[in-house]
């Protein structure tokens, strides 16, 4: 299966169902190629943050590890997109890379045990606030409006979602629908990245995509 449509109950604060598209493989590769996205980008972020949670030690605070790799995911995202034209933000506090076309951003967030999976719903593991709320509003806003005559000039919100158990990194980008009470209940599309192993040859991964990275900016030089 590398596409799925999931339904989620009446329970969620919107009206009705919301019906989530989810991409998974060739599906997913595509989606992303739509949206100028190389995976290995991506991967990479997510690796990267792992990396730097990893390298925190007890000595360190206990929110240390999660805000390195937070730090580090959203940090190697803007490293390599970059140069492809996009623009860091941080308006708000709210810290996002948006796209050469202005239409849309990413942010990361550490996300729940259901990240990855593409038969349940995942979220977001601390709760998130106002600036979260709005991201939402305006992604409903826009899709709503898709198509239409004299449409708003809103940019929608993707997040990068990471989440390990210690046996595997799984990552998704994926664009939050609805939420409550500070964490996210339903998404408009949900794109599976793979998952990448947790072993000991982990610490190279980023050297590959690093790798791979090169070799596609060359092509496009």
């Amino acid at each position: 299966m590398v596409k799925a449509t999931i339904t989620f109950g009446a329970e969620e604060p919107h009206q009705g169902f919301q019906k989530a598209t989810v991409f998974q493989d060739e599906a997913a590769e595509k989606r992303l190629t739509q949206l100028g996205l190389p995976v290995t980008i991506l991967l990479k972020a997510s690796a990267t943050g792992y990396l730097a949670k990893s390298s925190c030690t007890r000595n360190d605070a206990p929110m240390i590890p999660g805000i390195n790799q937070w730090n580090s995911t959203g940090r190697s995202l803007r490293e390599d997109l970059i140069p492809k034209g996009w623009e860091k933000s941080d308006d708000n506090n709210y810290s996002c890379i948006i796209s050469p076309c202005k239409t849309f951003r990413i942010v990361a967030f550490s996300g729940n045990l259901y990240t990855g999976k593409p038969l349940l719903t995942p979220s977001n593991r601390t709760n998130k606030g106002p600036c979260t709320i709005q991201v939402i509003k305006n992604n409903t806003k826009q899709l709503n409006l898709w198509g239409k005559e004299d449409q708003p000039d809103i940019i929608t919100t993707w997040i990068l979602l990471f989440y390990d158990d210690k046996k595997e990194l799984r990552t998704e980008l994926s664009l939050p629908a609805a939420m409550d009470k500070g964490y996210i209940t339903g998404w408009f599309e949900r794109i599976i990245l793979p998952s990448q192993p947790i072993d000991d040859n982990f610490s190279k991964i980023t050297k590959v995509y690093e790798s791979s990275i090169d070799i596609d900016i060359r092509k496009r030089i």
